[in-house]
């Protein structure tokens, strides 16, 4: 049996969104290959032109070559078109599909074929980039909600934020994220050293993310002008920052400098994953200095590398670092200072935590994400649950819900 998947994949390359996209495809093609029901995927890419230049959209599309149908689409994100113009352009694929899943809050109208979708988090509410998000993104988050078949989020810390925009009867369901595919097994690959690639002559703690405020870069750039006064003194050899992201402003340039840690920053910006599994293998430590997170993969990919890492004590960090990181004690540029200071001066704790972080990292799979997402596309299609942990597959009443994975 065949269980048919139209997956909006427009948000393929964008951050989390996109990392997710890349987990439930690789894994589900794996278990595809194993096990049974066989996943076919229809995938709603980005257009052709943004396809062929991010990157990362071009070598997953690539690695999925005829394993995927795709179709390429330029429907601006939260528009009026999203949401009522691309299901009435696409009904007709869509009729020949079991599910339709949408891996962000934004479910279109009219889909008549059973609805998953998968909400991260409520930054977008809790952090807004403007004062319209925070309105808009309830709306949108508590009307995909309500018309869901079935909802995934990432994290238990996720979940409890979720429930109080649920109408109470939404099935919800935790599938913590796993290793991107396309980060995981770029370590079979010989890597070129950084320091030619990128002209680092010193040590460097790495940052990976964005400028958004609840990244807390600029945190990060005010505990490490703490930490740098501090350590002057003994420092042995000067350390760098390291600041990988996009599209970075001339403000958060002007703020280093006038913090006076300019020439100890250095910023980088539209990396290919090999360029950054590059930095990942060269840095000293991993810093992620934010105030929300929905999940946590910069801080999950660090330590399956063996990085050390320091993090703010948020909720979902928590969840996915254990006792692994140095977590500090608020949210002040003065406590993440001394964090960062005590992962790179306890030599014999650091080397426990990272032991450990490999080891716990190794837990978030992609083949128990792919059991458990196959788990949720099986029940929400009324014949088959599969069993994330054993594998097996049974029959079931129709309309009950696999509700594995918490």
């Amino acid at each position: 049996m065949s269980i048919r998947v139209f997956l909006d994949a427009r948000k393929l390359g964008d951050g989390g969104i996109g990392a997710y996209i890349e987990n439930v495809v690789d894994g589900l093609l794996d278990f595809s290959a194993e096990e049974s029901p066989v996943f076919e995927f229809t995938l709603l890419a980005p257009s052709v032109e943004d396809s062929k230049k991010c990157p990362t959209i071009s070598s997953a599309l690539g690695r999925w070559g005829r394993d995927v149908s795709v179709i390429y689409d330029s429907t601006p994100k939260y528009s009026l078109r999203e949401y009522f113009a691309m299901p009435l352009r696409y009904r007709s694929e869509l009729a020949t599909h079991d599910l339709f899943h949408s891996p962000h809050y934004t479910l279109p109208f009219g889909i008549k074929i059973p609805r998953i979708v998968t909400v991260h988090d409520i930054i977008h509410m809790t952090h807004p980039d403007t004062a319209l998000h925070k309105p808009i993104s309830s709306m949108l988050i508590r009307s995909a909600l309500s018309r869901a078949t079935h909802v995934i989020t990432v994290s238990e810390a996720s979940r409890r934020k979720l429930l109080p925009y649920s109408n109470g009867r939404t099935q919800l369901t935790v599938i913590p994220n796993a290793l991107r595919r396309s980060i995981a097994e770029i370590a079979l690959r010989e890597l070129k050293p950084t320091v030619k690639t990128y002209g680092l002559k010193h040590d460097y703690i790495l940052f990976v993310g964005g400028e958004r405020q609840h990244k807390g870069l600029h945190r990060l750039l005010k505990a490490w002008s703490i930490f740098k006064s501090a350590s002057s003194e003994t420092a042995a050899e000067p350390l760098q920052l390291r600041v990988v992201g996009a599209n970075f402003s001339d403000d958060i340039r002007r703020h280093a400098s006038a913090l006076g840690i300019a020439d100890s920053v250095v910023f980088c910006e539209a990396i290919s994953d090999e360029e950054l599994k590059q930095l990942y293998r060269d840095a000293r430590a991993v810093a992620v200095p934010s105030e929300e997170e929905g999940f946590g993969m910069v801080a999950l990919e660090a330590m399956s590398l063996g990085l050390p890492v320091i993090c703010t004590p948020v909720d979902s960090l928590r969840e996915v670092c254990a006792d692994c990181a140095w977590f500090s004690e608020d949210f002040t540029p003065e406590s993440f200072a001394a964090a960062l200071a005590s992962a790179l001066s306890d030599e014999r704790g650091r080397e426990a935590k990272v032991r450990e972080g490999i080891s716990r990292a190794a837990q978030f799979s992609l083949k128990v994400h792919a059991r458990r997402t196959a788990a949720v596309y099986a029940s929400v299609c009324g014949h088959f649950v599969v069993d994330p942990y054993f594998s097996r597959l049974g029959k079931t009443e129709r309309g009950t819900a696999a509700s594995h994975g918490g």
